[in-house]
């Protein structure tokens, strides 16, 4: 029997009705219970506990993807909170405020967290063989805090922002290495640190894709930092910033310093690495207000020129390594410059600087067995220039001659106590100083020719002239430690003030070495504050120089 047709309109028309009527009420149910729905939540911090714990989140929902739900969890800093990493979540976006904490759970290891963004400034601490994967930015904020411990990993794929602090192995836990990867840059901004390996005693590794350090960076003994997408490493060290590598830099298969070029802030070179910087320019050049120092057995060759208007040091800390710098081209030491080859130390040392040509208008300091090798100089020193100084208490060559042999004229300063004896043959036949200063306080030197004196002259030791003594300035025999320094401390002569100079050098050689590391990043500090008991070699110093300053 056929359906009529308006049997069949009429009861399609009802289950259209219905099934409206059934979108309604699942969307009106949808409403009244929020719960229920898909989508996104926000969760945050509401008390100190395990992430597994309801009760730990506002709403009380454990924040875990999944079942169509994502989280943005926060960690607020009113309250305040700790929460324990007692799980393996995935979440949306991760949040710090200061004053609250994530920590990893001390009885569970291995637990896991990914989340596609972290802002952290508070306090992230993973310390039982955590990992913690970012498929985003990750950024460390000026009050933020974050260590790895006990064979933990961070994966960020994308940038990482340091502000704050950022750690391995602060706590010193020794359960394994910990790893850091991040895919894009790694940035360490202006009063921010960063310490691979914060005590070495695992093997830190930490991979970046490119690094902009405008921080504090310390790479520790034992600890690498891997540039894997930067081929020319660090060519700059930014003003305002701080590298320590005492561990491994690398780019690539390269050592990470194989074409720097420019130093305005401070570097500290400590891997005992023999290796070779070829700046792009041709000249590796450190700024005023810069330093550079060679420790721990580090051999550096800079193929090509060096110019320094900063403080240059070559062991400056530790005695007994074998440090040596050598530059192939011209080694010039601008007028704001400092160098000392050597530690501060009653142990001789061994540390070297090979130079092909010195110019000199700055302070140079050899230690008691150090050694400034003169490449490329057959006539050695002809000029010690105005405003410089040259104090020597170790060896300075000419090839193998001593670098003093041809010494023609001194307008700057000139302190010689290495106690060797040598001969100076005055290319003119006569040696002058004029307006600086000779001293010699230990070793003897003999003047082949003549020796005209129109400015400052202090011996404690043998000085032989074989030809004619000129005196028109000041000189003084026997000035030991019981001389009275003339001029005092008021304003003294040109003439007084290099013997003055003198007298204080001989006083306190062996006390300034151990008051002057307090100062080697700041050679306007090292001139003024070197100090034993009353005497300020500083302020002796600063005369010395001629007003160059």
């Amino acid at each position: 029997m056929q359906t009529p047709a308006f049997v069949a309109t009429k009861t399609v028309g009802t289950w259209k009705l219905l099934r409206g009527l059934i979108f309604v009420a699942a969307g009106i149910a949808a409403c009244l219970s929020p719960a229920l729905a898909y989508g996104q939540t926000q969760v945050d911090g509401a008390t100190s506990g395990n992430w597994s714990n309801a009760s730990s989140w506002n709403p009380a929902v454990v924040p875990n993807n999944g079942g169509g739900n994502t989280y943005d969890v926060t960690l607020l800093n009113s309250p305040a909170v700790t929460i324990t990493l007692d799980i393996s979540p995935t979440i949306d976006t991760l949040t710090l405020d200061a004053g609250s904490t994530l920590q990893s759970d001390t009885s569970i290891a291995g637990t896991t967290l990914t989340t596609s963004s972290v802002s952290d400034d508070g306090k992230i601490q993973l310390s039982n063989g955590n990992t913690l994967t970012v498929n985003g930015a990750m950024t460390v904020g000026t009050t933020g805090y974050f260590d790895l411990d006990r064979a933990s990993t961070l994966v960020v794929n994308g940038s990482l922002s340091n502000s704050g602090q950022f750690f391995t192995n602060a706590q010193s836990l020794n359960a394994g290495p910990n790893t850091v990867t991040v895919t894009g840059t790694f940035t360490n901004n202006a009063g921010a640190t960063a310490r691979i390996g914060f005590v070495s005693t695992t093997a830190n590794v930490m991979n970046v894709a490119t690094l902009v350090n405008n921080g504090s960076l310390y790479i520790n003994s034992g600890a690498t930092l891997n540039l894997t997408n930067q081929p020319n490493g660090v060519t700059d060290v930014a003003q305002g910033s701080a590298l320590t590598v005492y561990g491994a830099l690398n780019a690539g298969t390269a050592n990470g310093f194989a074409k720097l070029g420019s130093v305005e802030g401070a570097l500290v070179i400590g891997t005992g690495q023999t290796f070779t910087d070829t700046p792009g320019s041709g000249t590796l050049t450190t700024s005023s207000g810069s330093s550079v120092d060679l420790e721990f057995g580090t051999k550096m060759t800079v193929a090509g020129n060096l110019t320094n208007a900063g403080q240059l040091d070559v062991g400056l800390n530790q005695a007994g390594f074998a440090n040596r710098l050598t530059v192939t081209g011209t080694f010039t030491n601008s007028a704001s410059g400092v160098v000392f080859i050597g530690a501060f130390s009653s142990n001789p040392d061994l540390d070297v600087m090979n130079v092909g040509t010195l110019v000199n208008n700055g302070t140079l300091e050899i230690q008691p067995g150090a050694t400034l090798n003169l490449t490329n100089q057959p006539n050695g020193i002809t000029d010690i220039a105005s405003g410089s100084e040259i104090i020597l208490d170790g060896s300075l060559t000419a090839g193998t001659a001593n670098a003093f042999a041809k010494l023609n004229s001194i307008e700057g300063n000139l302190v010689i106590q290495n106690g060797q004896a040598f001969t100076d043959k005055p290319g003119s036949g006569t040696l002058t100083i004029t307006g600086g200063g000779l001293g010699l306080s230990s070793g003897s030197l003999t003047v082949s020719g003549n020796l005209t004196n129109s400015g400052g002259l202090g011996t404690d030791e043998t000085l032989t002239v074989t030809g004619t003594f000129t005196n028109n300035g000041l000189t003084q025999i026997g000035f030991g430690a019981q001389a009275t320094a003339p001029g005092g401390y008021g304003r003294p002569t040109n003439q007084q003030r290099y013997v003055d100079l003198v007298w204080h050098a001989e006083f306190d050689k062996s006390a300034k070495r151990n008051h002057r590391h307090s100062c080697k990043h700041n050679a306007a500090a090292f001139r003024e504050v070197q100090c034993r008991g009353e005497q300020c070699i500083g302020e002796a110093r600063q005369r010395g120089r001629n007003s160059r300053d």
